[in-house]
């Protein structure tokens, strides 16, 4: 991998573990972190961050220890409360909840409630009028979605997506909510 690469994921990694601590309980979405730090969406880039950060977690669930020595080598203070702090608040938090943006979000929302009220799923234009978002913003997010687990691509005719083996635990935890806030000076973040 590039060291460019590397770097970036580092960078990212850094601001969502400060917001993560902040009193206030910021649930910063890996693409929030990378928009403060002035980067564009990049789905790569945030599937790569978010696999880093759940493997972090499992590993600090494991051995504390090993996540005080990770914070150091990014130079962050460590701190034993905020250590237990964020085990404490990230055991709600599926990796779709940090990796997933708001539009991603919403396009599954759409799917599940097409699927709960019909049975049956929609389709891309159906999603794209339910998420009020255009035909080319809602082919990335189907995308992602089938990523993170929730969907599965179907092969052959005609080829799309159907709702995933156990995309129920999508709605556990924080699951597909968000409540974004922006304050004046642009910053973005979630609150549960």
């Amino acid at each position: 991998m590039p060291r460019r690469m590397e770097h970036l994921e580092a960078q990212v990694i850094t601001q969502l573990l400060t917001e993560w601590q902040q009193p206030q309980q910021h649930l910063t979405t890996v693409g929030q972190a990378m928009a403060a730090l002035g980067l564009a969406d990049d789905q790569e880039l945030r599937w790569r961050v978010g696999q880093k950060v759940r493997r972090l977690w499992r590993r600090a669930v494991q051995d504390p220890g090993r996540y005080a020595r990770f914070r150091m080598a990014l130079g962050l203070a460590v701190d034993e409360a905020r250590t237990a702090r964020f085990l404490q608040q990230t055991r709600a938090w599926s990796p779709a909840s940090y990796i997933l943006n708001e539009e991603e979000k919403l396009v599954a929302r759409a799917i599940l409630l097409s699927w709960e009220r019909d049975r049956r799923l929609p389709s891309v234009e159906e999603i794209a009028q339910a998420a009020e978002q255009t035909l080319a913003q809602v082919t990335p997010s189907l995308e992602m979605l089938a990523r993170v687990g929730f969907l599965a691509s179907m092969q052959g005719p005609p080829a799309g997506y159907r709702l995933a083996r156990g995309y129920r635990r999508f709605l556990q935890g924080l699951g597909l909510s968000f409540h974004t806030v922006t304050l004046a000076s642009g910053k973005r973040f979630n609150v549960p």
